[in-house]
């Protein structure tokens, strides 16, 4: 007769590997623009983003992990001292993210999220002397990325089922 932990092994195995998939993971976005007004219409933006994805059907905004904005030859980034930016979410799907600096260089940037769908969010500038401007997104990519805590709990699934067959073998 096994004894009573070594039957459990499978259980344990399976169970540590349905945990490693519902994990969170991180969502990797890259996004580009084109401003439409403002004394520097015509001008491109993009950037990349990150955030730990939230569950099905969240309401609601999620903090940024990392944001770099170029535009109009400077760099903007997710300082420690920044308002916060965030990613919002509506229903679970993605509507944008919010995102102000008017300390950084001589023109303030923000990027709005829209109120129910991404195709609402915009673009804003404001040169130190000059009128606002405003810009659309021209494209969004995401990429998943698991998490560490779930690549690890994944491996050690794997480990548990690899140690119970080979016993039981």
């Amino acid at each position: 007769m096994k004894p009573f932990t070594s039957s459990l092994r499978p259980l344990l195995a399976a169970f540590a590997l349905a945990l490693g998939g519902l994990s969170a993971q991180a969502a990797t976005v890259s996004y580009t623009g084109l401003t439409d007004s403002g004394p520097l219409a015509g001008t491109g933006f993009s950037g990349n983003f990150s955030y730990a994805d939230p569950l099905a059907g969240y309401d609601g905004s999620v903090d940024l992990d990392s944001f770099t904005l170029d535009f109009a030859g400077d760099t903007y980034t997710l300082l420690s001292g920044d308002l916060p930016a965030v990613a919002w979410f509506v229903g679970g799907t993605f509507v944008g993210i919010d995102y102000l600096d008017t300390d950084s260089f001589s023109t303030a940037v923000a990027l709005t999220a829209g109120f129910s769908d991404i195709s609402e969010a915009f673009f804003s500038y404001q040169p130190a002397r000059g009128n606002q401007g405003l810009g659309s997104f021209t494209g969004f990519t995401t990429t998943a990325v698991p998490e560490p805590g779930s690549v690890a709990l994944l491996l050690a699934g794997l480990g548990l089922l690899g140690a119970s067959r080979r016993r039981a073998g």
